[in-house]
């Protein structure tokens, strides 16, 4: 099996804007252009909006979706499914999350005290869309 590495393209606390994806995305792309470095084959972004602006990046610099790298977001907005975008996403479950969070706060109100602390996960949903493709010829899925 091939070793994955991880790279991180930017570090940046709060940002998820899609100005900020495309503003992170051109300078990573344009850097690796210059400089004549591999660009990674995958990329996770913090949100949707900010794979948006990645995706943006991309096309002005020439980098190919998902034929060069594949791309991922976070959210599931409603833009993502739109046809010209297509893009990869992860979806949480909103109804769900909200559920779980409301019956907790009745579960400390009713305590009527201190209430042990509970924890519930929420499995998250991969969204299989256009934004990714096989990485030197293997099948991502």
């Amino acid at each position: 099996m091939e070793k994955l590495t991880i790279k991180d393209i930017a570090k940046m606390a709060g940002v998820s804007h899609t100005e900020d994806g495309y503003r992170t995305g051109l300078a990573y792309f344009t850097r690796c252009i210059k400089e004549k470095k591999s660009i990674a084959t995958g990329i996770l972004c913090i949100s949707d909006h900010f794979a948006l602006g990645v995706m943006q990046a991309a096309v002005e610099t020439g980098v190919d979706i998902p034929g060069q790298i594949s791309l991922i977001g976070f959210d599931d907005v409603s833009f993502a499914s739109l046809p010209k975008i297509q893009l990869t996403t992860i979806s949480q479950p909103k109804e769900e999350i909200c559920e779980a969070a409301v019956q907790m706060l009745e579960e400390l109100i009713a305590a009527d005290g201190p209430a042990p602390i509970s924890c519930k996960t929420i499995e998250p949903v991969l969204v299989r869309r256009d934004t990714c493709g096989p990485s030197g010829g293997r099948a991502l899925w």
